[in-house]
């Protein structure tokens, strides 16, 4: 999300969160300013979407092997987690690379 902040010269800090470039992207890169027939559903869809991203930066940090952690999330969990940011970078790549 950074690097897609960087080509579409987008402003941000160089130790921006992984939320903080989904917020920037949401609302300054021009392919997802028009949002269709349903613009207000898909913009929620898209705000909740913020939510989740901030709660994989928790549980990557306290709830996975990325650091030395005692409790790891339960498989079900992760497989959670993994389809969730597969959905999001999806439809990004669909909105943005298109």
């Amino acid at each position: 999300m950074k690097s897609v902040c960087k080509e579409s010269a987008i402003s941000l800090a160089d130790d921006a969160t992984l939320t903080q470039a989904y917020k920037a992207l949401r609302i300054q890169h021009p392919a997802l300013q028009s949002l269709g027939e349903h613009d207000g559903e898909i913009g929620r869809i898209l705000a909740s979407f913020a939510s989740v991203l901030d709660a994989l930066n928790t549980l990557r940090n306290h709830g996975s092997v990325a650091h030395p952690n005692e409790n790891i999330v339960g498989l079900a969990e992760g497989a959670l987690v993994v389809n969730a940011v597969r959905t999001i970078f999806h439809y990004l790549s669909q909105k943005i690379r298109s």
